[in-house]
This record gives structure tokens, C-alpha cells and sequence, in this order.
């Protein structure tokens, strides 16, 4: 499902809480490029979940449970 379909389906929120996000930044400190669409993902509707089940790591994120360098060191063993 492409970003514009998930928009059809289900609308971003109003007002987004969060500012832009320093992309660049967050790859080079997962050594990793992460997904277009990801990206999309994120901008289009910052931090929550979905139906109350799917939650989406955010990158900055001030709860440590969604934050995306947080969670992957983790996974990582960091």
C-alpha cells in the first residue's frame, strides 16, 4: 500500500507534533538508509499508533518506547 493509499483510508492528523526531521541524521546514526516510504510514513503522520496496535518507531522521539535509534541499539545489542 503506497502513502497516498493509507491517506485515502485512514486521514493524518490536523496538526502534527512534531517539527521536520533531520533525516541525514538519524541514518548516520543507525548506519543505515532507511525507507522512502518510512520517511513518508513519519512525516505525514508523526508519532502513534494504529487501531491501538501498530506503533511506529519515530526518530527523536522523547518516550524512549517509539524512539527508532533507541529501540534499534537495543535490538543491537547497544
Amino acid at each position: 500500500m503506497s502513502i497516498d493509499e493509507l491517506v485515502s483510508v485512514v486521514a493524518p492528523p490536523a496538526q502534527r507534533t512534531t517539527g521536520e526531521i533531520a533525516w541525514h541524521a538519524v541514518e548516520s546514526q543507525l548506519n543505515s538508509a532507511l525507507p522512502l516510504d518510512y520517511k513518508q510514513l513519519v512525516s505525514r503522520y508523526g508519532p502513534g499508533y494504529f487501531s491501538k496496535f501498530i506503533h511506529i518507531y519515530q526518530p527523536s522521539n522523547d518516550l524512549s518506547a517509539i524512539d527508532l535509534v533507541t529501540q534499534a541499539g537495543s535490538r543491537c545489542g547497544h
